[in-house]
């Protein structure tokens, strides 16, 4: 598990000259998303209330919001609409739940 860290700090640090600001914008705003998401489940649970929100289930707005924002580009002229943009907002909070699964 640490070495998976490292690893991934280690190419996350090498490319950062060739990643632009605005993936990290992206990045950042998944972690957001996919954070806000666990903190209810955990607000539920701690109320005593059920929840169907768990690590796989808060993926789902992440990736809404992903997708969402490029539909939104995609038709508005000033905006330029890319898939990466979507890949990096939604990477980190994959990757979070791929490591906790396993």
């Amino acid at each position: 598990m640490k070495k998976i860290i490292i690893i991934t700090v280690l190419l996350l640090s090498g490319a950062q000259a060739s990643i632009g600001a605005d993936k990290y914008k992206h990045a950042y705003a998944g972690i957001g998303i996919y954070a806000g998401c666990m903190l209810v489940d955990k607000i539920l649970e701690f109320t005593g209330h059920d929840s169907v929100l768990n690590a796989k289930t808060c993926l789902m707005p992440v990736v809404a919001a992903g997708v969402g924002k490029e539909i939104y580009d995609s038709q508005h002229e000033n905006h330029t609409s890319d898939i990466m943009d979507t890949v990096a907002t939604v990477a980190i909070p994959f990757g979070a739940v791929t490591v906790y699964q396993w």
